[in-house]
């Protein structure tokens, strides 16, 4: 009796055993790196993915072809906030629904590895210039659900930075800003200003000293439609004034000076205007055209605006 009770017992500890191995979580670690820390937006985030057997049994994972049921990331701003899913890598995930999941199996021995490289620029929604913290998942089988088993990787930062063209436009608004703004400029100063932002093509430093509701009525097509306009929709003609002048004249500017200042002052009210005189050279094909203009600007405070022109010699 002795003899057969102990045979059972040894039988229940076997299967335990048993038991316990296969339900023991394969030990492997996962590890994420990036080829550089600093990227543009629109230029691929190429991250390499890591998974090591850090055990002593080999350990069989499942590789499908739609890297996503395999490979997964979390990449948030410092404050927290998770970026979503690009639309059409969602559409991609949809479709894949709908294909088999079952992966191709690939043992790794104890202390074997295997990589990927991902880019997470063609999966998440990287448009915004900001610090960011990635993570990644691997899963040993094609994910089906939220609750599949994963496992987690390190935590690393990376610094996202709008496209180089972009980035040389913010540096020349930067630069003159630091020289013009915040700087109480001259009746000439304000000229030489709008029209060197002109050049580059600097629309906000370009409209920043003109008084586009009065600077409309110099030009007769848009100032009948400005007159006729309902006062709630006028700004739908100034938008559209300001798209006008950002190609009027369609003209390469080569170099322009100011040629000469004439300041009055209003006795009754005290207001001051001025005229600036200013020679500009334009560009045309092979041809060069020089131009007499004459701005009109009134002193707001300690600002000057162009709120008129005309061209003498055309």
């Amino acid at each position: 009796m002795k003899r057969f009770l102990y045979t059972i017992f040894s039988l229940l500890i076997s299967v335990t055993a048993l038991q316990a191995d296969f339900l023991e979580k394969p030990v492997i670690r996962t590890h994420i790196t990036l080829l550089k820390q600093v990227y543009r937006i629109n230029e691929p985030v190429l991250v390499y993915f890591t998974v090591i057997n850090t055990g002593n049994k080999p350990v069989t994972i499942h590789l499908s072809r739609d890297l996503h049921r395999n490979f997964a990331f979390r990449v948030s701003t410092l404050q927290n906030i998770r970026i979503k899913q690009r639309d059409d890598y969602f559409l991609k995930i949809m479709e894949a629904r709908s294909r088999d999941i079952k992966g191709r199996p690939l043992t790794l021995q104890p202390g074997e590895r295997f990589g990927r490289t991902i880019d997470i620029a063609s999966r998440l929604r990287l448009t915004t210039p900001n610090h960011y913290r990635l993570t990644g998942y691997f899963f040993l089988q094609p994910k089906r659900t939220e609750q599949d088993t994963k496992y987690s990787s390190n935590n690393i930062r990376f610094i996202l930075k709008p496209p180089l063209a972009v980035a040389r436009i913010i540096k020349r608004h930067q630069r003159l800003k630091r020289k013009y703004i915040g700087k109480r400029l001259s009746a000439a100063e304000t000229v030489d200003f709008t029209i060197r932002a002109k050049r580059k093509q600097d629309w906000i430093n370009y409209f920043r000293f003109m008084d586009l509701h009065k600077l409309v009525n110099v030009f007769s097509v848009y100032s009948k439609q400005y007159a006729i306009t309902p006062f709630t929709r006028k700004y739908k003609v100034i938008h559209k004034f300001k798209e006008y002048l950002k190609v009027f004249p369609a003209k390469k500017i080569i170099r322009f000076f100011v040629k000469r200042v004439v300041i009055t002052r209003d006795q009754l009210t005290m207001g001051e205007n001025a005229q600036v005189e200013c020679r500009i050279i334009y560009k045309k094909d092979r041809l060069k055209e020089r131009k007499l203009y004459y701005f009109s600007l009134y002193r707001k405070m300690d600002r000057w605006y162009i709120y008129k022109y005309y061209v003498v010699n055309k």
